[in-house]
């Protein structure tokens, strides 16, 4: 009986403080936003205030967060966070849609990822594990948004190696990443350089 109601607590606990850290994150996110549209010193200092939050209440917690783990996938170490290594992801979705090597991580529980840094992206996916986290990726085929919701399990540690076969049946084909580039890259400049109306 002791035994449950400290793992509930520490349950608890574990959620509490996942959810204190998205908070925290979304308005990082929010006021770096806001400093690079109004490039004004005083947002600039808001967001520096914020990413200082976030880092205290990360040390502060750091014992806690040790045992916390990933869901099971490897994204690129910049923006835009591009999936690199799909292993043992663990969709909770009633109709998963297949998490693709080349598709773009554009959010987690609703935080953009375009002004976070690696190590921050990384925060938002880690958390208890059995927990859910929502991804909302980007499909590299067709540049629609979806979401899904993974549950976190798996830690994969940062010097492992990635194995020649990423994702059985999904093989990158280098053509095809250049096409995709290539469309990607067209697209950007159709919307850069759209005739006022």
């Amino acid at each position: 009986m002791f035994a449950e109601t400290a793992a509930r607590e520490k349950a608890e606990e574990n959620k509490r403080l996942r959810e204190k850290e998205d908070k925290l994150m979304k308005e990082l996110t929010l006021a770096r936003e806001e400093a690079s549209r109004h490039k004004d010193a005083v947002k600039k200092i808001e967001a520096e205030e914020a990413a200082r939050r976030v880092e205290e209440q990360q040390s502060a917690n750091q014992k806690i967060r040790d045992g916390w783990k990933g869901v099971g996938m490897r994204i690129a170490e910049a923006a835009p966070f591009t999936v690199l290594y799909v292993q043992k992801l663990v969709q909770m979705d009633e109709n998963p849609t297949d998490v693709c090597i080349g598709d773009v991580l554009c959010a987690i529980n609703g935080v953009e990822t375009k002004m976070l840094a690696l190590t921050e992206v990384r925060s938002l996916i880690l958390g208890p594990p059995g927990t859910t986290v929502t991804l909302t990726l980007q499909s590299w085929r067709t540049s629609q948004r979806y979401t899904t919701v993974v549950r976190r399990h798996w830690e994969l540690a940062e010097d492992e190696e990635l194995p020649s076969n990423r994702h059985p049946g999904l093989e990158l084909d280098p053509l095809n990443a250049l096409a995709a580039a290539t469309d990607g890259l067209s697209r950007g400049f159709e919307g850069m350089f759209k005739p006022d109306h």
